[in-house]
């Protein structure tokens, strides 16, 4: 039980690191804003790679949005290396659409 409850824990953090990054690229922050998707995309990969997710669709879906999300960002910092990596991981048809590119595109 206590997996599940700590799964939940880091899916609702990636959400607040969501809404925070979105203020801050608001207000032209782009480093924290990067920071903060960073976070969400590696602990989100961790979650739907472990498995631990209660709901992985959920968590595929907020990964994609997170990785989208952070390559829009790279975007405005002009890394577009890094948002097309990013935006191949986000898009990519197959469900492991997340992996190697997802953390790659989040360092």
């Amino acid at each position: 039980e206590r997996p599940s409850q700590d799964a939940q824990v880091r899916v609702r953090r990636t959400d607040v690191w969501g809404q925070l990054a979105q203020v801050q690229r608001a207000r032209g922050q782009l480093d924290e804003a990067d920071r903060h998707l960073s976070n969400a995309v590696n602990s989100l990969t961790e979650l739907v790679d472990a498995g631990e997710a209660g709901g992985v669709v959920h968590c595929v879906e907020a990964l994609r949005e997170a990785q989208a999300s952070l390559g829009q960002v790279c975007v405005q910092k002009e890394d577009y290396e890094r948002a097309e990596k990013l935006y191949l991981a986000a898009f990519s048809r197959a469900p492991e659409g997340h992996g190697e590119a997802a953390s790659e595109g989040a360092k």
